[in-house]
Protein backbone atom coordinates (compact mmCIF):
# COMPACT_ATOMS: atom_id res chain seq x y z
CA UNK A 1 0.00 0.00 0.00
CA UNK A 2 2.84 2.40 0.90
CA UNK A 3 4.75 1.59 -2.28
CA UNK A 4 1.65 2.17 -4.41
CA UNK A 5 1.01 5.50 -2.66
CA UNK A 6 4.58 6.77 -3.15
CA UNK A 7 5.50 5.21 -6.50
CA UNK A 8 4.63 8.25 -8.67
CA UNK A 9 5.83 10.90 -6.20
CA UNK A 10 9.40 9.82 -5.45
CA UNK A 11 11.25 12.76 -7.01
CA UNK A 12 8.83 15.32 -5.57
CA UNK A 13 9.16 13.78 -2.12
CA UNK A 14 12.95 13.69 -2.34
CA UNK A 15 12.98 17.41 -3.11
CA UNK A 16 10.72 18.22 -0.17
CA UNK A 17 12.10 19.21 3.24
CA UNK A 18 10.01 16.55 5.00
CA UNK A 19 9.29 14.18 2.14
CA UNK A 20 12.95 13.26 1.67
CA UNK A 21 12.86 11.72 5.15
CA UNK A 22 9.94 9.52 4.10
CA UNK A 23 11.95 8.19 1.15
CA UNK A 24 14.98 7.63 3.39
CA UNK A 25 12.80 5.71 5.87
CA UNK A 26 11.61 3.55 2.99
CA UNK A 27 15.23 2.84 2.05
CA UNK A 28 15.99 1.88 5.66
CA UNK A 29 12.97 -0.39 6.13
CA UNK A 30 12.18 -1.89 2.71
CA UNK A 31 14.19 -4.66 1.13
CA UNK A 32 16.26 -3.57 -1.86
CA UNK A 33 13.74 -5.39 -4.10
CA UNK A 34 10.78 -3.54 -2.57
CA UNK A 35 12.67 -0.24 -2.89
CA UNK A 36 13.13 -0.78 -6.65
CA UNK A 37 10.54 1.95 -7.37
CA UNK A 38 12.84 4.45 -5.63
CA UNK A 39 15.94 3.29 -7.53
CA UNK A 40 14.04 3.48 -10.82
CA UNK A 41 12.85 7.05 -10.21
CA UNK A 42 16.22 8.23 -8.91
CA UNK A 43 18.07 6.64 -11.82
CA UNK A 44 15.82 8.21 -14.44
CA UNK A 45 15.96 11.63 -12.74
CA UNK A 46 19.50 11.46 -11.32
CA UNK A 47 20.40 15.02 -12.43
CA UNK A 48 17.26 16.55 -10.91
CA UNK A 49 17.75 14.53 -7.73
CA UNK A 50 21.54 14.82 -7.51
CA UNK A 51 21.60 18.59 -8.00
CA UNK A 52 19.06 19.23 -5.25
CA UNK A 53 19.99 20.12 -1.67
CA UNK A 54 18.13 17.14 -0.18
CA UNK A 55 18.29 14.95 -3.26
CA UNK A 56 22.06 14.62 -3.31
CA UNK A 57 21.95 13.03 0.15
CA UNK A 58 19.06 10.72 -0.77
CA UNK A 59 20.91 9.62 -3.92
CA UNK A 60 23.93 8.68 -1.80
CA UNK A 61 21.66 6.69 0.54
CA UNK A 62 20.17 4.91 -2.48
CA UNK A 63 23.66 3.79 -3.46
CA UNK A 64 24.21 2.54 0.10
CA UNK A 65 20.99 0.50 0.15
CA UNK A 66 20.99 -0.81 -3.42
CA UNK A 67 21.88 -4.41 -4.20
CA UNK A 68 24.67 -5.19 -6.67
CA UNK A 69 22.76 -4.76 -9.93
CA UNK A 70 20.76 -1.83 -8.57
CA UNK A 71 23.96 -0.08 -7.45
CA UNK A 72 25.56 -0.70 -10.85
CA UNK A 73 22.48 0.83 -12.54
CA UNK A 74 22.58 3.94 -10.33
CA UNK A 75 26.33 4.40 -10.82
CA UNK A 76 25.91 4.01 -14.60
CA UNK A 77 23.22 6.70 -14.61
CA UNK A 78 25.44 9.00 -12.55
CA UNK A 79 28.41 8.30 -14.86
CA UNK A 80 26.29 9.07 -17.93
CA UNK A 81 25.35 12.41 -16.39
CA UNK A 82 28.62 13.13 -14.57
CA UNK A 83 29.54 16.20 -16.64
CA UNK A 84 26.38 18.03 -15.47
CA UNK A 85 26.60 16.72 -11.90
CA UNK A 86 30.22 17.74 -11.23
CA UNK A 87 29.56 21.37 -12.08
CA UNK A 88 26.79 21.65 -9.49
CA UNK A 89 27.22 22.64 -5.81
CA UNK A 90 25.33 19.49 -4.71
CA UNK A 91 25.84 17.13 -7.65
CA UNK A 92 29.61 17.15 -7.29
CA UNK A 93 29.23 15.42 -3.93
CA UNK A 94 27.31 12.58 -5.57
CA UNK A 95 30.17 12.01 -8.02
CA UNK A 96 32.76 12.22 -5.24
CA UNK A 97 30.74 9.64 -3.30
CA UNK A 98 31.10 7.18 -6.18
CA UNK A 99 34.85 7.77 -6.25
CA UNK A 100 35.02 7.25 -2.47
CA UNK A 101 33.49 3.78 -2.83
CA UNK A 102 36.92 2.67 -4.05
CA UNK A 103 35.52 0.29 -6.67
CA UNK A 104 37.62 0.52 -9.86
CA UNK A 105 34.70 -0.80 -11.93
CA UNK A 106 32.83 2.39 -10.95
CA UNK A 107 35.62 4.94 -10.64
CA UNK A 108 37.50 4.20 -13.88
CA UNK A 109 34.56 4.86 -16.27
CA UNK A 110 33.65 7.90 -14.19
CA UNK A 111 37.16 9.41 -14.42
CA UNK A 112 37.41 8.55 -18.12
CA UNK A 113 34.12 10.36 -18.77
CA UNK A 114 35.89 13.64 -17.94
CA UNK A 115 38.70 13.15 -20.47
CA UNK A 116 38.60 15.86 -23.09
CA UNK A 117 37.27 18.32 -20.50
CA UNK A 118 39.89 18.13 -17.75
CA UNK A 119 41.08 21.73 -18.18
CA UNK A 120 37.55 23.17 -18.34
CA UNK A 121 36.42 21.24 -15.26
CA UNK A 122 39.63 22.08 -13.36
CA UNK A 123 38.84 25.79 -13.65
CA UNK A 124 35.43 25.53 -11.99
CA UNK A 125 34.84 25.68 -8.26
CA UNK A 126 32.87 22.46 -7.78
CA UNK A 127 34.20 20.27 -10.57
CA UNK A 128 37.82 21.08 -9.67
CA UNK A 129 37.34 19.13 -6.42
CA UNK A 130 36.10 16.13 -8.38
CA UNK A 131 39.03 16.24 -10.81
CA UNK A 132 41.42 16.35 -7.84
CA UNK A 133 39.72 13.31 -6.34
CA UNK A 134 39.88 11.51 -9.70
CA UNK A 135 43.62 12.10 -9.86
CA UNK A 136 44.02 10.79 -6.30
CA UNK A 137 41.86 7.68 -6.76
CA UNK A 138 42.32 6.69 -10.42
CA UNK A 139 44.45 3.77 -11.56
CA UNK A 140 47.84 4.67 -13.06
CA UNK A 141 46.73 4.56 -16.71
CA UNK A 142 43.65 6.73 -16.15
CA UNK A 143 45.64 9.17 -14.02
CA UNK A 144 48.26 9.42 -16.78
CA UNK A 145 45.58 10.26 -19.39
CA UNK A 146 44.16 13.00 -17.18
CA UNK A 147 47.56 14.53 -16.42
CA UNK A 148 48.69 14.41 -20.05
CA UNK A 149 45.63 16.46 -20.92
CA UNK A 150 46.60 19.07 -18.31
CA UNK A 151 50.25 19.40 -19.26
CA UNK A 152 49.48 20.50 -22.79
CA UNK A 153 51.79 23.55 -23.09
CA UNK A 154 48.97 25.76 -24.36
CA UNK A 155 46.87 24.89 -21.31
CA UNK A 156 49.27 24.39 -18.41
CA UNK A 157 50.11 28.06 -17.85
CA UNK A 158 46.39 28.95 -17.72
CA UNK A 159 45.78 26.16 -15.23
CA UNK A 160 48.64 27.29 -13.01
CA UNK A 161 47.26 30.83 -12.89
CA UNK A 162 43.67 29.79 -12.23
CA UNK A 163 42.35 30.08 -8.67
CA UNK A 164 40.86 26.55 -8.74
CA UNK A 165 42.91 24.72 -11.37
CA UNK A 166 46.23 25.42 -9.66
CA UNK A 167 45.15 23.04 -6.88
CA UNK A 168 44.38 20.36 -9.46
CA UNK A 169 47.86 20.78 -10.92
CA UNK A 170 49.39 20.56 -7.44
CA UNK A 171 47.46 17.36 -6.78
CA UNK A 172 48.70 15.93 -10.09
Amino acid sequence: MIIDALRNEVVQLIQDLNGNHVIQKCLNHLTSEDAQFIFDAVGIHCVAVGTHRHGCCVLQRCIDHASGHQKAYLVAQITNNAFALVQDPFGNYVVQYILDLGEPAFSKPLCLSFCGNIAVLSKQKFSSNVIEKCIRTADADTRRLMIEEMINPAELEKLLRDSFANYVVQTA
